[in-house]
């Protein structure tokens, strides 16, 4: 059975309307037998958000507050922690809607682990919007797994958002700021947590994920995320694994870098055209990253 007797539940803000996501929570803590907490921190919003926002102060287990500054996303989830009075924390992104009536009962009674990932899902149609389809698919195809199939490499397929920790793990592994940005803030907290020999057990009580950026955003935020990776490469070389540095350590192996490098390059302008397209194709976001990370390792 579990061994949860109180609960933290974690919610950076950043220029996203929370009502509905922290109401939810609000109605389902009230079920629940044991005490629970909901603190969510504005990480420097713009006005019109933080005005929206500021409503959640009403509902019942609600603490708000706003950042004098943007912290960024390892930090503001840092400074989360140290806000949390309880042993347990569930992490949630801003932009997550709850789909299960029993979000928080399902993690409640699941047998305990020092850490739990309730995994991610998108909306099963597309974005009306063609400009955000990219995201969404790139989301659709690569993000949602099940548990099971999440577990058969649970260190690599964990993800931040939608996470319950116990939070004397942070004792041993703290999220490491020195990753800034989007991207790879999980990769680098999973890797620590495999070295700590820390359970990972991953279940299936998903959140959607609605906050889809536009192919030029979506783009932008996947050139930060291969920075990052560039940077734990640095930290953690042997131990970074992803199909992407298989990829690239495969040309390398048969160097022949530089070819591929030029090919990339020579047909950019129609992988872009397709990825902003109204049908984006995966390989075409594929080939796109392979020579964003080539052009990084170059530099």
């Amino acid at each position: 059975m579990s061994g949860i007797k109180n609960l933290s539940i974690l919610i950076p803000i950043f220029n996203f309307d929370i009502r509905k996501l922290v109401k939810n929570l609000s109605e389902q803590a009230d079920l629940l037998s044991i005490p629970v907490e909901i603190i969510c921190t504005d990480d420097f919003s713009s006005d019109s958000f933080k005005r929206l926002n500021r409503e959640v102060t009403s509902l019942p287990h609600v603490s708000y507050f706003e950042e004098p500054i943007n912290r960024g996303r390892t930090s503001i989830r840092n400074h989360l922690i140290y806000k949390a009075i309880y042993d347990h924390v569930l992490f949630l992104d801003c932009d997550s809607t709850i789909v299960s009536k029993d979000f928080l009962l399902n993690y409640i009674h699941h047998p305990n682990a020092p850490v739990k990932i309730g995994g991610t899902i998108y909306s099963p149609e597309p974005p009306k919007d063609w400009k955000y389809k990219l995201h969404w698919l790139a989301g659709s195809e690569r993000e949602v797994k099940t548990a099971q199939e999440r577990m058969r490499s649970p260190y690599n397929s964990l993800t931040i958002n939608n996470i319950l920790i116990e939070k004397s793990v942070f004792q041993k592994v703290i999220l490491n700021e020195i990753i800034k940005g989007y991207g790879h803030e999980d990769t680098l907290f999973g890797m620590d947590l495999m070295a700590t020999q820390i359970e990972v057990l991953h279940i299936d009580n998903p959140v959607l994920h609605e906050g889809l950026n536009d192919f030029n955003s979506f783009l932008s935020k996947t050139k930060e995320g291969l920075q990052n990776l560039h940077l734990i490469l640095k930290m953690k070389d042997a131990q970074v694994h992803t199909t992407l540095l298989s990829t690239y350590n495969t040309i390398k192996k048969y160097r022949c870098i530089g070819f591929v490098r030029f090919i990339l390059v020579l047909i950019s302008p129609l992988l872009l055209k397709n990825l902003q397209s109204k049908s984006p194709s995966l390989l075409a976001l594929d080939l796109f990253k392979l020579k964003e990370f080539i052009g990084i390792k170059k530099s």
